[in-house]
């Protein structure tokens, strides 16, 4: 899951942001982290590799 950083420039957000939307990878807006990164990993993350693992 790609995390795009408030201080990556214009043209390289939309680069990342193509290429993970080709890839059907979830992008994450900023500001959208507003509380502790591990708490929020755990949340949004671990239910997609449980989810990924329990498909073998």
């Amino acid at each position: 899951m790609p995390i795009i950083g408030g201080g990556v420039e214009p043209d390289c957000r939309a680069a990342i942001t193509e290429i993970a939307a080709e890839h059907r990878v979830r992008r994450v807006i900023d500001g959208a982290l507003t509380e502790p990164f591990d708490a929020y990993m755990r949340r949004e993350s671990e239910p997609m590799i449980r989810q990924a693992a329990s498909k073998g």
